[in-house]
């Protein structure tokens, strides 16, 4: 029991840090249902969903060029919905807009070695 308060006492420090405010956080803790969607997730579809927390990438792709706007995240937001944005912490992919077109794998040096799940992580 002791171990499952502190974990659910990170899990709101956490959520307080990545979602910024604590609306967020009674969105995410109150929440019934979640939806995760990385690619190709369509503003309006998302805000008519039956989900009241969404993870969603930045963009419907991984680019720059299709990334989301604020005004479609803010639709998102007032149709009702908690919104997180997914991130990646533990890769980093090829198609994504930081990658720089010179670094291979294992360069940078802190990149280590392509990820045999998927080429281009």
């Amino acid at each position: 029991m002791k171990q499952r308060m502190r974990l659910w006492f990170l899990a709101v420090v956490f959520l307080t840090f990545i979602c910024g405010n604590t609306h967020c956080v009674a969105g995410v803790t109150d929440a019934k249902r979640w939806g995760y969607q990385l690619q190709n997730a369509d503003p309006a579809e998302l805000a008519a969903s039956e989900y009241d927390v969404l993870v969603i990438d930045y963009s419907r792709d991984g680019s720059a060029e299709r990334a989301y706007t604020a005004a479609e995240i803010q639709s998102i937001k007032d149709a009702g919905k908690t919104v997180i944005a997914y991130l990646s912490i533990g890769e980093a992919e090829d198609y994504r807009f930081y990658w720089k077109p010179w670094w291979k794998p294992g360069t940078p040096a802190w990149g280590g070695g392509e990820k045999g799940e998927g080429e281009g992580n």
